[in-house]
């Protein structure tokens, strides 16, 4: 720090012993500085620049913007990946929401089925039951007449035969049927 006030101070020293000539020559004497030489290094200078802008910067900033273009397009890829994913998951809840719902229904519909099922089996049941019962008591009904009937036939033709024996030879054959005829009457209103 110090160099640079001693070199300023002589420089300031220097332009006032030279101010027939001017501050700038001061300086470039004092500096040993050679116009020709500056023009030519800064010519230099524009040229290593300009190369390198046109070879090294453009094609780095290039990549740096296809580099980025790759990073947005990553993440933009990756937020509809994530937004179909959540579409995907919502339609996947809804979409077991709906089985639940429809296996509740079916199995209601399977329990409805059941009930009527064994309803309608039930009164087929007691139905054919009730008419085996009427078919039996017909039937009792129609064997108790025939037995009925079969007795009284028996039991008249009993009576008639000991009548008929008893009574033999003194009735005719006219009168055993009238009587005989009286007797199952008899016998059947009974």
């Amino acid at each position: 720090m110090i160099e640079l006030f001693q070199i300023a101070s002589e420089v300031t020293g220097t332009a006032v012993e030279a101010q027939s000539g001017g501050i700038v020559d001061a300086i470039a004497t004092k500096f040993h500085i050679d116009a020709g030489k500056l023009i030519s290094q800064l010519l230099a200078i524009l040229v290593v620049f300009t190369i390198l802008r046109v070879f090294a910067w453009n094609p780095v900033l290039k990549l740096l913007d296809e580099r980025k273009q790759k990073i947005e397009d990553g993440l933009q890829y990756a937020e509809e990946m994530r937004t179909k994913l959540a579409d995907a998951e919502k339609q996947q809840q809804e979409t077991i929401r709906e089985s639940a719902l429809e296996a509740k229904r079916i199995t209601e519909e399977a329990q409805k089925s059941a009930k009527e099922t064994i309803e309608s089996s039930m009164s087929e049941a007691q139905l054919k039951s009730e008419e085996l019962v009427a078919r039996t008591r017909e039937s009792l009904e129609l064997e108790r007449k025939q037995m009925l009937t079969e007795v009284k036939e028996h039991v008249s033709r009993l009576v008639v035969t000991t009548a008929g024996k008893v009574l033999d030879k003194q009735m005719s054959d006219s009168e055993k049927a009238a009587y005989s005829e009286k007797a199952a009457e008899e016998l059947a209103s009974k």
